[in-house]
């Protein structure tokens, strides 16, 4: 069986961590579509985003990586939302910015229940980036610190 994130899934173990990535870059954009009574070809757009998101940065980290996968689909859903809502690319930006600064440290611990947990942690992140450039923007930049000895 092929993941849709580009690796194979050989055992039951890593089928199950795949499929809550899916589900995790899937279902919040389509109950935020339903919500907001979305056009079906926008719910498409969204999810296609979503998705082409998650693989993009999966693709990046490489063959292992400590980072959970929850959190690469989360940032897939907040694009996601963030075009639903009508967002433009440097919505979009901001809201994977936000991801990235708030949800980044969350490491995988091998789907165990405990993905149920980073799940909602990660989907409810997602929905606030993406909700957060229309009040401010991203977060800022930091500054760096010079240190003198």
């Amino acid at each position: 069986m092929r993941c849709p994130y580009g690796r194979r899934a050989d055992t039951r173990h890593e089928q199950q961590r795949f499929g809550k990535s899916g589900i995790c870059a899937t279902n919040p954009v389509a109950v935020f579509a339903k919500e907001n009574k979305n056009t079906p070809e926008e719910l498409i757009r969204a999810l296609t985003l979503s998705h082409l998101t998650a693989i993009y940065i999966k693709q990046s980290l490489g063959a292992l990586s400590a980072l959970c996968g929850c959190v690469v689909a989360s940032i897939g859903s907040s694009c996601g939302i963030t075009y639903l809502m009508g967002g433009s690319y440097e919505n979009a930006c901001h809201a994977v910015k936000n991801m990235i600064a708030n949800i980044t440290g969350m490491i995988c611990d091998g789907a165990k229940p405990s993905c149920s947990l980073k799940i909602s942690s990660g989907v409810s992140t997602a929905v606030l980036s993406a909700q957060w450039p229309w009040r401010a923007s991203s977060l800022p930049r930091q500054r760096e610190s010079s240190t003198t000895t």
